[in-house]
């Protein structure tokens, strides 16, 4: 399951001992077209835990793609954006 934390102002999934294992984190780059779809999310991390177990890239690849938002407006003109999300496993 997917929730925001605005405290800490990231994505958290729940997590489990195959795909996001605890405390496990990425990061990642989204494109979002003018009606609010994810179009992109790549793994912009730099640097992966040393333990054997991490995230499960496309796995969360795939779960990012599923967000829709409520379009966002410029003015009155609906706006694609270019952004970036930190994903934990919590």
């Amino acid at each position: 399951m997917l929730h925001y934390n605005a405290d800490r102002a990231s994505l958290e999934l729940s997590a489990d001992d195959k795909n996001c294992p605890m405390s496990e984190h990425g990061f990642f780059e989204l494109n979002i077209n003018s009606q609010g779809e994810v179009t992109r999310a790549r793994d912009v991390s730099i640097s992966r835990s040393v333990h054997q177990r991490s995230i499960a890239i496309n796995w969360v690849k795939n779960i990012l793609m599923q967000i829709h938002f409520r379009p966002l407006k410029l003015g009155s003109k609906a706006t694609s954006v270019h952004t970036f999300a930190t994903v934990v496993c919590q």
